[in-house]
């Protein structure tokens, strides 16, 4: 079986090139984008200093630099440049454009200074820049598609293989030691998460650190109720469950529930809404996929003649599952994340439509599009976010469609 760069390889010269070239460009665009977009000058020069305002602003918003005077005034537009270069698009995502609100047609007449600073692709109702918020929408797909499908692998790859691997033959633990380990790790990656939300914020040493120490806490708890059960209970309560059923009644529960409606619930409830969390939760839904897709390519191999032979010179059960089973199911493993990936992108679509998951001042495709909702004769709003979502999730689903091609040909 072909390993992972021998697919990739073959897939950037087989089938068509419009796929990698959206992938390429929504990439450059995520990577690039304060660069291309953005209020905050490249160069300038005030009482006859020279600045880099848009290099060192990612300094200030890690706190690790602060303006200086002439630039503390945070209103870009009103300071007395001696000379000034701005960014393609001299507009930032959030900014907002008094003078051109109220839907501003990219064909229309808006009220700017000269051609330099026209709003190309038009503005939303508060007069927010389009085409900068397009560009920022490269970085929210780009960000939920690549790290929910990443949280998805890390769940899933594990569970499926050992789910494939030792089928029914293994006993899990006890039913109340996996209740318990469940309840903490569930609790304790809430407030790992709160930790993460906060430093983002730049409270290091405040309540960020409050909630990490509370997750550990809650670990270490659920260690000692581990420990404590199984020496107290008796043993008819420590009886195990056979490992391939117990992930498949787990992976059944998640899939029976409806994923667009559990997200629009579980994100209703969260009083900060953030990207983190909407990542996270997608992941979480789309684990499940990963699981059964791993368990079935273990299945496959996990008797055939180079797993009898690890098994003959040495290696244990665990040693098997690292060095040979993973390595050889990722490669199948792939297409599923190609197709999900192009899902999360329109899963988040499609909550960002509704308004709930990323903060007010996050612009994403599904908030341009929520937009339009207020005003159909801005056109610009509907055709321009929905081309973007339509191109990215048929680029992705085309990679998986060129994956599976790839690896039939190399069975």
């Amino acid at each position: 079986m072909k390993g992972i760069r021998d697919i990739l390889v073959q897939l950037t010269r087989s089938g068509p090139r419009w796929p990698r070239l959206t992938i390429y460009t929504i990439v450059f665009f995520a990577v690039f984008g304060d660069f291309i977009a953005s209020d905050i000058p490249l160069y300038c020069k005030v009482n006859d200093t020279v600045y880099l305002p848009l290099i060192k602003s990612a300094f200030v918003n890690m706190g690790a630099a602060t303006w200086e005077e002439d630039l503390s005034g945070g209103n870009w537009k009103s300071i007395n440049y001696q000379k000034v270069a701005y960014t393609l698009i001299p507009y930032s995502p959030s900014g907002i454009d008094s003078k051109n609100g109220n839907f501003r047609s990219p064909f229309g007449e808006q009220n700017v200074i000269n051609w330099r600073f026209r709003h190309w692709l038009g503005t939303d109702a508060l007069g927010r820049d389009v085409a900068a918020g397009m560009i920022r929408g490269c970085r929210i797909a780009l960000i939920v598609g690549l790290f929910s499908m990443f949280i998805a692998l890390l769940i899933g790859v594990p569970f499926g293989a050992i789910a494939g691997y030792f089928g029914d033959d293994r006993k899990l633990k006890a039913i109340p030691v996996m209740i318990t380990w469940v309840v903490a790790v569930t609790c304790a990656c809430w407030y790992f998460g709160q930790s993460v939300v906060l430093s983002l914020k730049h409270d290091m040493t405040g309540r960020a650190l409050l909630m990490f120490l509370i997750g550990s806490a809650i670990l270490a708890i659920g260690w000692a109720v581990d420990r404590l059960i199984s020496q107290r209970l008796p043993d008819r309560w420590l009886r195990g469950m056979p490992v391939d059923f117990t992930v498949l009644r787990g992976v059944e529960i998640v899939r029976s529930m409806p994923a667009f409606f559990l997200l629009f619930a579980l994100l209703a409830l969260i009083a900060s809404p953030s990207i983190i969390y909407v990542v996270l939760l997608i992941g979480l839904l789309r684990a499940p996929t990963i699981v059964r897709y791993v368990r079935a390519e273990t299945m496959k191999i996990r008797d055939l003649g180079y797993i009898d032979a690890a098994r003959v010179i040495g290696l244990n059960d665990l040693q098997i599952i690292r060095r040979h089973i993973v390595p050889n199911v990722m490669g199948p493993v792939m297409i599923t994340v190609a197709f999900g990936i192009g899902g999360a992108v329109l899963l988040e679509s499609g909550l960002s439509f509704l308004g709930i998951g990323l903060s007010i001042d996050q612009m994403s495709w599904g908030r341009l599009l929520n937009e339009a909702r207020s005003n159909f004769s801005a056109w610009w709003l509907a055709v321009l976010p929905g081309l973007a979502i339509f191109a990215t999730v048929a680029a992705f689903n085309r990679i998986g469609e060129d994956l599976t091609t790839v690896l039939e040909h190399g069975r």
